[in-house]
């Protein structure tokens, strides 16, 4: 698989744009942006699909979607710990916002454990946190959010 630069990542992310752009005016924003050839654009456009940053679909081009953290949970997991009871929802609506777990049936939420287990920036890692509450295995020491 290849390997991008930051340059070239950063050259690709600015030239799809926020949702996604079409093959031609993506090319044509890497010659621009780049200040490549079309022969340039063209293999930076080929490099970036083998190296799976971006997806093409019948002339759309879109970002890839970032693989998923090994850390998180299952599905299944995640299932289990709804079926229990428990559900993870945004406490705050910041920038950027910030999840925490509740269990509804004995009112327990990661708002009353935040030296331990701080509001996360992440769902999955409030997930993880729950499961560690449910397993009562909450660590001693705060664990450091996943998205700094």
């Amino acid at each position: 698989m290849y390997q991008l630069t930051p340059k070239e990542l950063h050259l690709i992310k600015t030239s799809v744009g926020l949702i996604e752009t079409d093959a031609q005016s993506f090319t044509q924003n890497l010659i621009r942006l780049g200040k490549l050839t079309r022969e340039q654009a063209l293999a930076l456009f080929l490099k970036a699909l083998n190296a799976k940053a971006v997806t093409e679909d019948r002339g759309r081009v879109r970002l890839a979607p970032p693989p998923p953290d090994p850390r998180a949970l299952s599905d299944s997991e995640i299932i289990e710990l709804k079926q229990a009871g428990y559900s993870v929802h945004m406490a705050c609506d910041g920038d950027p916002p910030l999840y925490e777990w509740f269990h509804a049936s004995s009112g327990a939420s990661q708002s009353q454990f935040k030296h331990l287990q701080p509001l996360r920036r992440s769902q999955g890692q409030a997930w993880v946190d729950c499961r560690n509450y449910d397993q009562c295995a909450v660590p001693s020491v705060a664990e450091p959010d996943w998205m700094n």
